[in-house]
């Protein structure tokens, strides 16, 4: 089990998530270090799709065909996700 002292629990979507805390955190660094308070204002899966159009640009500035191809499936992943997050919110 994944060290999480000096994260934050956040509770979006009623899932329980660790976003990293501060630079001594075992999660800085990760993609949610840095983003509490922005996590804890909007949907996970806004989170997500937010994600999906950073991967986006930076495929577009990716020299490497082999990069460029790993950041677009990594947005349509994210992109999955999201939607899948949103069928469940909205199924009740």
């Amino acid at each position: 089990m994944a060290d999480t002292r000096g994260a934050t629990a956040v509770d979006v979507d009623g899932i329980d998530r660790h976003v990293g805390g501060g630079a001594e955190s075992p999660l800085a660094g990760t993609v949610g270090a840095g983003h509490c308070e922005r996590c804890a204002r909007m949907h996970y899966s806004d989170y997500l799709r937010e994600q999906a159009a950073e991967y986006r640009e930076l495929a577009k500035k990716a020299d490497d065909p082999a990069i460029k191809s790993e950041l677009l499936e990594l947005a349509v992943a994210c992109e999955e996700v999201a939607a899948d997050i949103d069928d469940r919110r909205a199924s009740g």
